[in-house]
C-alpha cells in the first residue's frame, strides 16, 4: 500500500473513532443516563446538547435517535477502514471499499447539512458533540473523495 493510501486509511479510522466516541457519549447521556445530560451545555449560550438531542427533530429516521444512526454510520466507517488497512493489496476490493466510503461520506454529509440547518435555524441551539460528528463526516467525505480521485488519476496514467 502506498504511503498516502495508508495514511488515508488510518485517517478514516481515526475519524470513525472520533465520531463514534461523540455518539456513544450522547447515548450514555441521553439514553442510559450514565453521564449527566447537561455535561455538554454552556449556560447562557447557544451551546446546548440537551435542547438539540431532546427536540422533536432528534429522531428523523424511523423514530430512531439520531445518535444511534450516527453510531451505526461510524461503526461502518471503522469496519471499512479496518478492511482497507488489513487488505491493502487486493485492488478490486480496495476500489470498491473506497467507493462505498465515498458514498457514505456523501450521504452522511447530506444528512449533516440538514441537521446543521435544523440546529441553527429551527431549534436555535448547537450540540457540540453533534458538531464533532458532523465535522468527522465531512472530513470522511473529503478524505475518501481525495483517495478516490488519486486512485482514478493513477489508473489513467
Amino acid at each position: 500500500m502506498r504511503i498516502h493510501a495508508r495514511i488515508s486509511a488510518y485517517l478514516l479510522l481515526a475519524l470513525g473513532l472520533i465520531g463514534l466516541s461523540a455518539m456513544i457519549y450522547l447515548a450514555l447521556s441521553f439514553s442510559a443516563s450514565v453521564i449527566p445530560q447537561n455535561s455538554c451545555t454552556i449556560s447562557g449560550t447557544v451551546l446546548n446538547c440537551g435542547k438539540v438531542v431532546t427536540s422533536q427533530y432528534s429522531k428523523i429516521i424511523l423514530g430512531i435517535n439520531n445518535y444511534y444512526l450516527g453510531a451505526a454510520f461510524f461503526m461502518l466507517v471503522i469496519a471499512l477502514s479496518i478492511l482497507l488497512i488489513l487488505k491493502p493489496n487486493i485492488s478490486i476490493l480496495k476500489v470498491k471499499l473506497i467507493h462505498i466510503m465515498l458514498v457514505l461520506g456523501i450521504l452522511g454529509s447530506a444528512v449533516s447539512v440538514y441537521l446543521i440547518y435544523l440546529e441553527l435555524f429551527v431549534i436555535g441551539y448547537i450540540c457540540v458533540l453533534c458538531s464533532i460528528s458532523q465535522i468527522s463526516i465531512f472530513l470522511t467525505l473529503v478524505v475518501s473523495a481525495l483517495w478516490s480521485y488519486s486512485d482514478s488519476k493513477k489508473k489513467n496514467l
